[in-house]
């Protein structure tokens, strides 16, 4: 079955419901704050709730700054950095609607920016403690024991959260491996895509392990095609 839940998150510093009230409204709002201070940049995270009586974190993020600048001052006499790093987070299923658990970057206009499982474990690793390992669903690719039936439903879920996600579309960079391209007879050939568009930049190799020991040592992973892809695409790789 396919794996909702991306992480098990790090003991944070300070964990608990942040209640906050906004300009014009009587009802208070609230989420699940998650605050970390480790080696760099402080990490907040906040975790949309089913219960909240008010507004959605993505609906008045904008506002959110101050208030958890306020907040952490009163209650905790810690001064939030100018650039600390805010996550917003939402957990699987939140809607009903049987979507995997989802992660965006924001900032003090309210913007936001998709963040993907491998971004968040480097923002960790960076800031937090590079001993923090992450649990994804996107490992199952890199397995060798993963059925043809689990990666399907990968990809079926990649391919719909891609589609309907409430956050700025994500810009998602792939490589995909050739064999035989009509150009390139008995040779090995990556390919750069960003997200459905193919760039200039190519590997050109006459043995696969060659290409496959440089995705390695980027830390990426790889994917077997789907059985209705083009014969000549031999693996792709995150």
């Amino acid at each position: 079955m396919l794996k909702s839940k991306l992480f098990e998150f790090p003991n944070p510093d300070i964990s608990e419901d942040f209640v906050y009230k906004l300009p014009g409204h009587n009802i208070n709002s609230k989420c699940y704050l998650r605050f970390y201070s480790g080696q760099g940049k402080q990490i907040i995270i906040l975790t949309e709730l089913k219960d909240n009586p008010g507004t959605s974190i993505t609906n008045c993020a904008e506002y959110l700054y101050e208030k958890l600048k306020n907040f952490l001052l009163k209650n905790y006499n810690i001064e939030l950095a100018k650039d600390a790093i805010l996550i917003e987070h939402y957990e699987a299923n939140h809607y009903g609607d049987k979507e995997g658990e989802r992660f965006a970057l924001f900032n003090k206009t309210g913007n936001f920016q998709h963040l993907s499982p491998e971004r968040l474990e480097l923002i960790f690793s960076e800031n937090y403690s590079s001993n923090w390992s992450v649990i994804a669903l996107l490992d199952s690719w890199a397995s060798e024991e993963a059925d043809e039936q689990e990666q399907k439903e990968t990809w079926e879920f990649l391919e719909r959260n891609l589609r309907d996600s409430p956050f700025i579309e994500p810009k998602i960079e792939f490589w995909t491996i050739y064999q035989n391209l009509p150009n390139y007879p008995n040779k090995f050939v990556a390919l750069k895509f960003i997200t459905s568009t193919r760039t200039d930049e190519l590997i050109v190799k006459d043995d696969l392990e060659e290409i496959r020991d440089i995705f390695e040592s980027e830390g990426r992973r790889r994917i077997e095609p789907q059985p209705e892809e083009e014969s000549t695409i031999v693996e792709i790789w995150m």
